[in-house]
């Protein structure tokens, strides 16, 4: 670059993008603070010029910094710059190399090993309790730091959140707040530190929105959960109070709660966020009859099966895999009494003739990621079913579609719609954690759950477009988009529950395509 030197320092120091890189032999030492700021070095064709050793430095320090990435370095291993590089860095650059660059943040990289490593790692649990207690016990502030309620804002100026206040001086300021406050469309979160008899408060009003379509939840569960998130902090226990018009709601709302919480975080090690146990206590203050504690036990087993599939559903691919999963299915049984399992892996899907499974699955069972149909089933004490074809009484089988990871196949998702798809278990994550629920509910139902298990990946032994396939019904379907998995699966499952258990009801949950959001939208 010769007199273009200093500006290209400038440009660096600014993040700028800096392309095509004719020689380096005119170039100056570059301030190692450049590789700080966000730049990316792209295509570097002629790395193997670069002669001063604080560039082959930074461009390793690259790989510790707070959000430098090295673009699709083709030829790394080959580069004398590369093999001078420190091994610990050259070890997290060959990684940020190998998948083609962008991986913003790559501190993170070797603080979290166990991410790419792909092993189960305990430490990324948050031990994060969601309590829902029966009867609201928050007059003692005394033992209160943090406190949330949330409703509409007549709830929140009523009487009952009110009484909860102990002084005339805390009351007239939470007034004073909640009023100023404007709901918009996705409602809005104020929080104050207010003076207690015995110390400070932090105090938020969480406002839900009043005007809602007609096909959501009067409990608007989507504003809750944003808002409680925004508010609740993250260390610390909590107290929320959620003031509801009716009963009925308290069922979502306790959904919505548990959700602001999830389980899993591997934003930083367990070391680095230090000690994380919190408490999150949740009461109920209804104008109408209060929440009984039947109906409280329910909404704890429903929130801890809704943290429970977050937890699955957040997991990174590396770690769920499809073996990860059907382990997750055998724990949930080896936790539920009465509950029996059934695994069917390759030899035995094929044995039952679940050709659309195993189809979907094969490209990835060669590198032992096999796919897997899971069936649970529990039936009630008083309630044992007959053998054979017969229906038994009411009986309920769920059918989850569970793609722990959708690349599409050969027919490749592109243009950025691949980053996500560790979401494509996400329905029978939701299976296996309402299957749970459930049964610790005590659900009086004969009910089975069929988890459709397979990760649609590319290799030698993938299904292609035009071939041919025989399902588990006797079916045969020809292939014309390998990216429409989630119907095979669900299909051998489907078909699989009408023949084997001849259940009354068969409800399948999946997340089967993004066309969804044209008529439902995200909320």
């Amino acid at each position: 670059f010769g007199p273009c030197t200093d500006g290209l320092n400038k440009a660096w120091l600014t993040g700028s993008q800096v392309r095509s890189y004719p020689t380096h032999e005119n170039a100056t030492p570059m301030n190692f603070s450049t590789m700080y700021t966000g730049s990316r070095l792209c295509r570097m064709a002629t790395r193997s010029r670069i002669p001063q050793a604080s560039w082959r430095r930074s461009i390793g320090n690259a790989a510790n910094s707070l959000g430098g990435a090295v673009c699709r370095a083709s030829v790394c291993s080959l580069c004398p710059t590369f093999r001078q590089v420190t091994p610990p860095s050259r070890q997290r650059l060959a990684y940020l190399w190998r998948v083609g660059g962008s991986a913003t943040r790559a501190r993170s990289l070797h603080v979290n090993s166990a991410i790419s490593s792909g092993t189960t790692n305990e430490t990324f649990i948050k031990p994060v309790q969601v309590i829902f207690a029966p009867v609201p016990d928050v007059n003692d502030i005394s033992k209160i730091r943090r406190m949330v309620i949330t409703g509409r804002k007549e709830m929140l100026l009523g009487n009952e959140v009110l009484n909860i206040l102990p002084t005339d001086d805390m009351r007239a300021l939470w007034v004073e707040v909640v009023n100023d406050m404007s709901e918009g469309r996705s409602g809005a979160a104020q929080t104050i530190t207010m003076a207690s008899p015995t110390g400070a408060v932090h105090m938020s009003a969480v406002l839900l929105p009043s005007s809602i379509s007609r096909h959501n939840c009067q409990a608007a569960p989507h504003a809750l959960t944003e808002l409680l998130g925004r508010v609740a902090g993250s260390k610390g226990d909590v107290e929320v109070v959620v003031a509801l018009e009716d009963a009925s709601l308290a069922f979502a709302s306790g959904c919505a709660v548990a959700r602001a919480f999830p389980l899993l975080d591997m934003t930083s090690s367990q070391d680095s966020r230090g000690d994380q146990s919190r408490r999150i206590n949740v009461q109920f203050l209804s104008l109408a009859d209060p929440v009984s504690d039947d109906a409280l036990a329910v909404i704890q087993h429903a929130a801890d099966g809704v943290r429970f599939a977050q937890r699955l559903v957040d997991s990174p691919p590396a770690d769920m895999t499809t073996d990860r999963l059907v382990e997750e299915c055998e724990l949930v049984a080896a936790e539920l009494p009465g509950v029996s399992i059934n695994v069917m892996r390759s030899e035995g899907l094929r044995a039952h003739g679940m050709g659309g499974i195993e189809a979907v699955g094969r490209a990835a069972a060669r590198d032992g990621r096999e796919p897997a149909l899971v069936v649970m089933s529990h039936v009630p004490p008083e309630g044992t079913p007959e053998t054979g074809k017969k229906s038994e009484s009411n009986s309920v089988a769920w059918v989850g579609k569970g793609i722990v990871y959708d690349t599409g196949g050969l027919s490749l998702k592109v243009g950025g719609t691949m980053p996500g798809m560790k979401s494509d278990m996400a329905g029978s994550a939701a299976m296996l954690a309402a299957f749970r629920a459930a049964v610790k509910a005590e659900c009086k139902r004969p009910l089975h759950l069929l988890m459709c298990i397979a990760e649609n990946s590319i290799g030698p032994g993938a299904v292609r477009p035009d071939d041919v396939i025989v399902m588990h019904s006797g079916k045969t379907v020809e292939i014309n988009n390998t990216d429409a998995e989630g119907r095979l699966v669900l299909a051998d499952g489907v078909s699989y529950a009408a023949a084997e258990i001849n259940p009354d009801v068969v409800i399948d949950m999946a997340t089967l395509t993004g066309a969804q959001l044209i008529s439902s939208g995200k909320r």
